[in-house]
């Protein structure tokens, strides 16, 4: 059973966002939707990194190294991490963000979930 958890990004500076999970769940995927196009950019940009603790499991760079997004076309980002991508109780998935310059980026990150049980 999926457990799909939406959540409204629209960073304005480097900052972090927070999402807590109440029980025991494994992230299977991972999408972003923009609100409008965001074209890659060597100074203009904002990347985005997920984090379990302290494992990167996804990015999404629109710097020099990154590529562009299509307005409301839902992306799948790659996960990494193997057991990194499994949350305890109560803990939290960080969205990093890292802006330059004007970058901007305004959308919706949606974490698919599902749930596991220890043996």
């Amino acid at each position: 059973m999926e457990l799909p958890l939406y959540v409204r990004i629209e960073p304005s500076a480097t900052s972090n966002q927070y999402v807590s999970t109440y029980r025991k769940l494994t992230l299977s995927k991972l999408y972003l939707v923009a609100d409008a196009a965001v074209t890659k950019h060597a100074s203009n940009y904002i990347n985005m990194a997920v984090y379990n603790g302290a494992v990167k499991i996804a990015e999404r760079k629109f710097d020099a190294t990154g590529s562009d997004i299509a307005e409301g076309t839902a992306e799948a980002l790659a996960l990494s991490g193997g057991a990194s991508l499994d949350f305890d109780d109560l803990g939290e998935l960080k969205i990093e963000f890292t802006k330059g310059g004007s970058g901007v980026l305004a959308g919706s990150l949606v974490c698919v979930f599902e749930p596991r049980r220890e043996v």
